[in-house]
């Protein structure tokens, strides 16, 4: 059954679906611009708003470090004068009268001027009140007409230095200036210091709010912190200047905060300014503006929308659905809507008129096609009666038309065409597909036939009736049968295969076993042979070379004791013979197994072997070592002396080269011996016949026995282009 849920706005009609989302529309537009205005523009607004509240922060800091300039400029001019410095030496009262006087004070606006000596002593130094003449002497604790306080922060300005900035006294914060009195060329030495301070009084501020046009105070920052001085919701204007910070103070005021360091680099003042928020008055006045026009076009625009949809769309739909309804309900496929609009409502109603006359034309060609079909077609109501059937249902089941339409399905009892009224069975839940059963005809036959049956829909989900359709499959079934009979079979052949793998494998097994038992054997026996030859060439050096020495020397003394001439020719020939055999048990002992290879190592013996090589054959023969230590137990050197005896064999016999390298070195935990030629060279995929039918290695061989003591062999050879063979064997290699 069709389960899609029912649509919820199903009972409401077009023209109150078009006007709720064009209220949706305008809810999400008013929902957009509020969205805008309070988190795009406003923020925007405000940032600005802070930026310019930080720049009039800064301007107050620029003023007053103007003010320390202003103040350090005219410190400079008193204190590298040559009167200055001629005066701290001698005290002139000319210089006091001249330059000293209280005009001093309020030409330069100042409230301290003191002249003092390297140690601190004051020479000379006033602190006057700026009133019309600057005659009132003030009482400033932190300046004594003495000298001053050891330890103080005046005192620590150098000889190349300068100090200037805040300077907190008890009558209120100063701005000062410290400059060493030195020569009018800038030479020295340093006489002493000159000061100059500026109380930083509220007259004095008046005068700087003036030139900045903000309005500030400031107030010293005593036992406080900066921060506890600050709101906490202010935040600084730019993270790499955080010295001026602002706040919203209320709705039409932000507050303004910056910090001024004393000559100690100590936070000493606090600068605090209420700016007016023009700004953001702006802003709110624009957002309100944009707000309310937006809104009103945005209205104005729905309702034109309306009125245009309802003349241009909605009337033409309705009378499009009322057309399609009727024709639903009267089923008359001849009515035709025959409109004239050029538009896309024009196009669908001519397009539905063509849909209606190919639907016309489908139901006609529809039960064409059924009666063509060799499957077995029915279908039934939702009453259960037979509705309509094709060729093949008559011709499967031997039933004519009248013996069955307009019958209720129960008719059907017999045939495998009676499963379509379980489908109408409360308790089932899923249709009958694909089931197969056997059944009798009308005429008697035992037929096999695939069923499937299914419910039918309509637009609203709901039943409508039901199909079932069903096909003669009894050839199919017959060959299945014989397949499953031939599947059997092949089960059976599958089996007695498997059987003969399992056998196979083990035989495969047991014949790499044997090959590894033949390899170890064969290595062995290598192995052996080179200890026989080893104890066969003690015994010629130990026995029968020793026995030869003996009898020569015996000999000799039986030629010494005055024996006959003919019997001293015959020693000789004797003496001769021994000294030619000794001769040949030597050859004889290097053949087996050359001492030099026991008593000097791998290396040694290869030499030796190179010697030999090219001494019996006319090929030039070059040897090569690297020095390094190349401990080998006596097997192996004897297996890889003689697969380098026997690779020298093959180059002599089968190479035709004129020059030799052999080159023996070590790298890492591996020996290896390189035979290099540059012969006639050979095919590569034939090494395992070579030298095998003249009793030698052979080169499959050395490559086996090497292999078995872990070590490889190595060739490569193009016909033409000589040869070079590798052999490896590790250094720990063991039997």
């Amino acid at each position: 059954m069709n389960t899609s849920r029912p649509d919820k706005l199903a009972g409401i009609s077009l023209k109150v679906r078009i006007a709720l989302i064009l209220l949706l529309m305008l809810l999400v537009h008013a929902a957009l611009d509020y969205g805008i205005q309070r988190f795009v523009l406003m923020p925007s607004f405000m940032k600005l708003e802070r930026k310019d509240a930080c720049d009039n922060m800064y301007r107050c800091l620029r003023v007053i470090e103007g003010e320390v300039r202003h103040l350090d400029t005219l410190c400079v001019d008193w204190a590298a004068w040559d009167d200055t410095y001629e005066f701290v030496e001698n005290q002139n009262a000319e210089y006091i009268a001249s330059n000293l006087k209280p005009a001093t004070f309020t030409d330069g606006k100042l409230n301290v001027l003191y002249i003092c000596d390297t140690k601190g002593q004051v020479v000379w130094g006033q602190a006057r009140c700026l009133d019309a003449d600057g005659s009132t002497l003030v009482d400033i604790k932190e300046f004594s007409t003495s000298s001053l306080r050891p330890g103080s922060p005046l005192l620590s300005c150098g000889p190349d230095q300068n100090l200037s900035g805040v300077y907190l006294t008890q009558r209120g914060p100063m701005l000062i200036a410290v400059r060493p009195i030195i020569k009018s060329e800038g030479q020295g030495p340093v006489r002493g210091l000159l000061i100059m301070g500026r109380l930083l009084d509220q007259r004095y501020v008046d005068t700087l709010v003036h030139q900045t046009q903000v309005d500030f105070k400031i107030q010293p920052i005593t036992d406080k912190s900066v921060d506890q001085c600050v709101p906490d919701s202010a935040s600084g204007c730019n993270p790499n200047e955080a010295c001026c910070r602002v706040s919203v103070y209320s709705d039409d005021w932000l507050r303004g905060y910056a910090v001024l360091q004393d000559i100690q680099g100590n936070d000493a003042l606090l600068i605090q300014a209420d700016i007016p928020r023009g700004v953001s008055a702006i802003g709110r006045e624009s957002a309100w503006f944009v707000t309310v026009s937006s809104m009103a076009a945005a209205i104005i625009l729905t309702l034109v929308l309306v009125v245009l949809l309802q003349k241009t769309i909605l009337k033409p739909v309705a009378e499009l659905t009322s057309h399609v309804i009727n024709i639903g309900r009267g089923e008359d496929l001849t009515s035709r809507l025959s409109s004239s609009r050029t538009d896309e409502l024009g196009a669908l109603a001519r397009e539905f008129d063509h849909m209606v006359e190919r639907l016309h034309a489908l139901l006609e060609y529809r039960q064409k096609l059924l009666d063509a079909a060799v499957t077995g077609i029915f279908t039934v109501d939702t009453e259960q009666r037979i509705m309509t059937i094709n060729d093949a249902f008559t011709e499967i089941t031997g039933l004519e038309r009248e013996d069955v339409i307009g019958e209720c399905c129960s008719v059907l009892e017999g045939t495998p065409c009676r499963d379509i009224c379980t489908l109408y069975d409360p308790g089932r839940t899923e249709p009958i597909r694909k089931n197969q059963c056997v059944f009798h005809a009308k005429d008697g036959r035992e037929l096999a036939v695939l069923k499937s049956a299914e419910l039918l829909y309509g637009a609203d989900g709901k039943v409508t009736g039901g199909v079932e359709s069903f096909v003669d499959v009894t050839a199919l079934v017959d060959a299945r049968t014989a397949a499953e009979a031939q599947s059997r079979q092949l089960e059976m052949v599958n089996v007695e295969f498997e059987k003969e793998i399992t056998e196979r494998k083990r035989v495969e097994m047991q014949l790499l076993e044997y090959q590894k038992r033949l390899q170890a054997l064969a290595s062995e026996l290598v192995m052996a042979e080179n200890r026989e030859r080893q104890r066969i060439a003690a015994g010629l050096h130990d026995n029968v070379t020793q026995n030869l020495v003996g009898a020569r020397i015996k000999l000799s003394l039986l030629r010494k004791m005055g024996a006959s001439s003919q019997q001293q020719a015959i020693v000789d020939e004797v003496l001769d013979l021994i000294a030619v055999t000794e001769e040949d048990t030597r050859l004889l002992t290097f053949e087996l197994c050359p001492p030099i290879l026991q008593e000097l190592g791998i290396a040694a013996g290869i030499d030796w072997l190179v010697e030999e090589f090219e001494d019996q054959n006319d090929i030039e023969c070059v040897a090569s070592d690297d020095g390094a230590d190349k401990p080998l137990k006596n097997e192996v050197s004897g297996l890889l002396f003689a697969a380098v005896r026997e690779l020298l064999r093959n180059v002599a016999r089968h190479s035709n080269a004129r020059n030799v390298q052999v080159t023996l070195v070590r790298e890492n935990n591996e020996i290896k011996v390189a035979v290099e030629d540059d012969g006639v060279g050979f095919d590569v995929s034939d090494i395992s016949g070579i030298n095998v039918k003249s009793g030698g290695f052979g080169l499959f061989g050395i490559g086996e026995r090497l292999r078995y003591l872990g070590g490889s062999l190595e060739v490569n050879s193009v016909r033409g282009e000589g040869t070079k063979i590798i052999a490896v064997v590790p250094i720990d290699a063991d039997y």
